[in-house]
């Protein structure tokens, strides 16, 4: 799957590479940052039939977290993730203690990229819809780590 953003069609490169770069230049993309470029191996995220990140998956690199934009096809693969934005998720309905529902305005963690408000995993944003206690639902998802 390919997720569109018509406001940014073309992928920012990676910003790991400095050469030639001076102190004060702008690395971040017009929309200021809020899309990461990864290789596919660096992303934590569930692993699908082929085992790559498929689009509008949630992700996590360390303690940043987005939704891949694109399907990988390789551990090579640049992918890039929208770390802000509304996005309908699947969300599970439990926390560290068991069964719990979500309420709008909980906040929301990846582990292995299932979200739910398990706080062991990593902070993925807050939601924006309910889902029942013990199930999994679409449900939308403020995105936005630390």
């Amino acid at each position: 799957m390919v997720v569109t953003n018509p406001y940014y069609p073309t992928p920012p490169g990676r910003t790991d590479g400095t050469a030639g770069q001076g102190a004060g230049e702008e690395c971040s993309s017009s929309s200021e940052g809020r899309y990461l470029t990864f290789l596919e191996s660096e992303l934590t995220h569930a692993a699908g039939g082929d085992g790559f990140v498929n689009g509008g998956d949630p992700v996590n690199v360390g303690v940043l977290v987005g939704v891949a934009m694109t399907d990988a096809s390789a551990a090579t693969d640049l992918i890039t993730i929208d770390t802000e934005g509304i996005w309908y998720l699947n969300v599970y309905a439990q926390n560290a203690q068991g069964p719990s529902a979500v309420a709008i305005g909980d906040q929301l963690y990846v582990t292995a990229s299932v979200v739910s408000k398990i706080a062991t995993g990593v902070l993925f944003g807050w939601a924006l819809s309910v889902v029942a206690q013990g199930t999994t639902a679409v449900c939308a998802v403020k995105v936005h780590g630390i």
